[in-house]
């Protein structure tokens, strides 16, 4: 049979690609109605966490709750949508546009479900629902306590401060910690195999640790490093280690004595001369800053934090600082070697202290207390979701179920990880990983928080430059020194005039919806409900960022806004 002059070997290609697409797609959409009857009301939960076991553990949750589901008549089916958190951001932010985004969703990576603006648009706030009980606790200690007060923080982890609203739920608390491969410590130190290493029990002492580990011959070439790092354990490590050296200018920066230090207090009692940036204390936190990650491999800066977990597991270095997040895929790297018959065992500890009687006699203070942790890993609801139906607000009945006491348990101790729900027990291996209840005061003269304007990126750029050996110490503090009085974009004044300015914007759209809700109040003839009283009050006490203007006025003795 001959070959019709128009079918060319393109052409050809081309209707054999579209038959196999239309085949697929038609398979597809055939199971799919197997899986999913067109009665059946589907959850799709996105997420970014793709730790070890993670996966499994809440496809084990998942299952569970639509089995439970379909045991009461109720056609639902919840499935996970699992995406690497480097592309998770893109891609939630294009499924939001598209109107498609999952009915559940990471609140991380994304500027829709960061970004004020775009929450109040997408997301489904929940305040109103947070004070009713969580149904999937009845039968425990906490059937009928109502959902906000089931978890350990109060769910403040997850409260949009900008919007004054609850959008979210969290799942878990992270801790950081100082993860240790055994093996190599033993040898580093000299113990033998069975016997307890000796404990880290001072900064001093983890120094000592630190350069046994680089008398050690390398393996296969290469050699170990004291300490695995990427380029966020800088930012990690600064945010720990200030409070030691720095704790005692917490009473003048404490303005208003509410046991709080906003980032404009402590900025005005620098501009006011309060606190001097050359103060030794603050010269030797740099010191200290650089001898430790002297001890980090050359180059960490540039690496990601898969490429120093990957360093860590495969025998190149003794420590890791890294979250409690990881503690999954480290167990789990270790149940693989034991398997194999290899020697690798991991443990925990938390970041020493230092010595008070040792190098820095007198010097310093506790690490900041851990009380104030807050939830983690947080979860959205799609305001315009399908599956919300009439009957039931589905996402929002499995977010009831995976923050119930016993499933939010065994799920956290699948993965390693800790409960967020109150009276729910972490898996002994977690004690080291529990949040330090004491410590000092936290307080810290340069916040370790990135929303205070540029002069915190300026100070983290620095500070990388100083640790890499490029600029000395008293370069970096006389620069600091320089940009804090600066009345350009990288200086405190300018941060402070930010800070103002944002609360001013919000304050006047809270204005808006308060208004809002008081006229629908009245059309409908009902008083204001207590949501309305409640941002009332908050609104109020903000003050349009008056306070912050007056703090810096009275303590600077000049105009903010000249």
């Amino acid at each position: 049979m001959s070959i019709p002059a128009w079918l060319t070997m393109n052409k050809l290609a081309a209707l054999v690609v579209a038959v196999g697409f239309g085949a697929s797609l038609a398979h597809v959409m055939r199971q799919q109605r197997v899986v999913y009857p067109d009665d059946t009301v589907v959850v799709r939960m996105g997420h970014a966490q793709l730790e070890a076991g993670y996966r499994d553990a809440l496809q084990r949750v998942i299952d569970e709750y639509n089995e439970l589901q379909r045991q009461r008549g109720h056609r639902v089916r919840v499935v996970q949508m699992a995406v690497n958190s480097r592309v998770f951001g893109q891609w939630l932010n294009t499924q939001m546009y598209a109107g498609s985004p999952p009915d559940l969703m990471q609140t991380r990576f994304a500027r829709t479900t960061q970004n004020p603006a775009f929450v109040a648009r997408f997301i489904l706030p929940i305040s109103g629902l947070i004070n009713d009980p969580n149904p999937y606790n009845a039968g425990t200690e906490l059937d009928g306590v109502p959902w906000k007060q089931t978890f350990v923080d109060n769910m403040r982890g997850a409260y949009n401060w900008a919007l004054q609203d609850q959008y979210a739920a969290s799942t878990t608390v992270f801790t950081n910690r100082v993860f240790v491969n055994v093996a190599i410590l033993r040898r580093a130190l000299g113990v033998p195999d069975g016997e307890p290493l000796p404990a880290i029990d001072s900064m001093d002492r983890l120094l000592e640790v630190c350069e046994a580990v680089k008398r050690l011959p390398p393996v296969d070439g290469r050699s170990i490093a004291p300490i695995s790092a990427e380029s966020g354990t800088l930012e990690d490590l600064y945010r720990r280690v200030a409070p030691a050296f720095m704790a005692d200018f917490g009473p003048r920066m404490d303005k208003d004595i509410d046991g709080e230090m906003s980032y404009v207090e402590r900025y005005t009692t620098v501009l006011a001369g309060d606190i001097d940036l050359r103060a030794p204390a603050i010269a030797r936190f740099f010191e200290v800053l650089r001898e430790i990650t002297s001890h980090f491999p050359p180059g960490y800066l540039g690496l990601d934090r898969e490429q120093a977990l990957r360093r860590f597991r495969n025998g190149r270095a003794a420590m890791l600082i890294t979250g409690s997040y990881d503690a999954s895929t480290l167990f789990a790297a270790e149940r693989i070697a034991r398997e194999r018959g290899e020697a690798f065992e991991v443990a925990a500890m938390k970041l020493p202290q230092f010595d008070p009687e040792g190098r820095w006699a007198g010097k310093v203070s506790p690490y900041g207390s851990e009380a104030n942790t807050t939830g983690n890993v947080d979860f959205m609801i799609y305001k315009h979701s399908r599956a919300i139906t009439p009957e039931k607000n589905w996402p929002l009945d499995f977010l009831h179920y995976l923050t119930s006491r016993g499933v939010n348990e065994r799920f956290c101790a699948e993965i390693s990880w800790i409960p967020i729900v109150r009276g729910a027990e972490p898996v002994p291996r977690l004690a080291p990983m529990m949040p330090d209840l004491g410590g000092g005061s936290g307080a810290n003269v340069f916040p370790s928080w990135p929303s205070n304007g540029q002069y915190f990126h300026y100070l983290i750029g620095r500070m990388k430059a100083f640790v890499r050996g490029e600029i000395e110490k008293d370069t970096l503090i006389e620069g600091l020194v320089e940009q804090a009085r600066s009345d350009g974009q990288f200086g405190m004044r300018h941060a402070i005039r930010d800070a103002v300015e944002r609360v001013a914007r919000r304050d006047r759209s809270m204005d808006r919806t308060l208004a809002a809700m008081n006229t629908v109040a009245a059309i409908a003839g009902e008083a204001p409900d207590r949501k309305y009283k409640r941002l009332l009050v908050e609104q109020v006490t903000q003050n349009a960022g008056e306070n912050d203007r007056f703090w810096f006025e009275r303590e600077v003795g000049e105009p903010l806004f000249p």
